[in-house]
Order: C-alpha cells, then structure tokens, then sequence
C-alpha cells in the first residue's frame, strides 16, 4: 500500500509540474505577441456593470468596473491567479504543507512574473512595467489565499459531517 501511494503522489506531482510548465510556457507565448488580442470586449463589461449597479448589486459590478478601467491589470491578474494556483499545487505535490508549498508558490511565481516583464522588454511593441508586476503579483497571492480559504471551509464541513 505504501508503495502504491509513492508511485501515486510521483505520478500526481508530475502532472502537476508539467500542467505548471505548460502554463509559464502559455505565459510566455502571450509575452511574445507584440499586440495580444484582448479577450473580452469592453462593450460587454460595460453591460453588465451597468446592469449589476442599476439592480442594486454595485458591489458585485466593481471587478468589471475595474476592468474598464484597467483590462491590461484584470487580465495580468486573472492570468497569475491561475498560475498561482497551479504553481501551489505542483508544490503540495511534492509532499509540502500548505504553507511552504504557498510561500514557494508565490516566491517562483513572482521570480517568473518578473522575468516575463523583462522578456516583455525585447518584446516589439511591448513594454515592462511595475504596475504589471504587481498586478501579477497579487494574482499569486490571491491564489494562495483563495487555497487557504479552500482548505478552511473544507474543514469545516468535514467537522460539521461529523457531528
């Protein structure tokens, strides 16, 4: 039994590292286009921000408010927050706790965001910049806290289904 778990949490923990290289790879692809597509008009997110504050639901419309307002940043976000959550998982696979398998997440996910800025700099009609860095950033670190929420109310149903 003990063999079969080793054999499975290997298989489990490379898995995951491809599906994180994979995605760094994705990254970089995006990184290499010198005008990059944007995914989702603006039109569209006008809408239903308008339609979500004219309901009496405004706090629900400010993330496409901010996207309005900042779609490169949203887009940075969303895209690390993703990578985030991968990067976490590969690490957890390797048989590490939450916590270092976070602080590791954030640390190699941060190491990339910032290279790919300066990929972005060789990058013709691109350019590097802080602000994309950060918004990277906090994609990672939202990721690690959207898992650790995960895990808390996870256990907390477990207690609840054993009462």
């Amino acid at each position: 039994m003990d063999r079969l778990h080793t054999q499975s949490m290997l298989k489990r923990s490379r898995i995951y590292l491809l599906a994180a290289i994979f995605y760094a790879a994705f990254i970089f692809y995006l990184s290499s286009i010198p005008n990059p597509p944007n995914p989702i008009s603006y039109g569209l997110m006008r809408q239903i921000y308008h339609m979500l504050s004219e309901s009496g639901l405004g706090f629900l419309a400010y993330p496409f408010y901010l996207y309005v307002l900042f779609p490169d940043k949203f887009i940075h976000f969303f895209l690390y927050l993703g990578f985030g959550v991968i990067l976490n998982l590969a690490f957890r696979a390797q048989g590490s706790g939450f916590a270092s398998s976070a602080f590791f997440a954030i640390f190699a996910g941060s190491i990339y965001a910032a290279t790919d800025e300066v990929h972005q700099i060789f990058t013709p009609f691109r350019s590097a910049s802080f602000s994309d860095f950060l918004a990277d950033f906090f994609g990672i670190l939202v990721a690690q806290l959207l898992i650790l929420l995960g895990i808390k109310v996870s256990g907390f149903l477990n207690k609840l289904r054993k009462r």
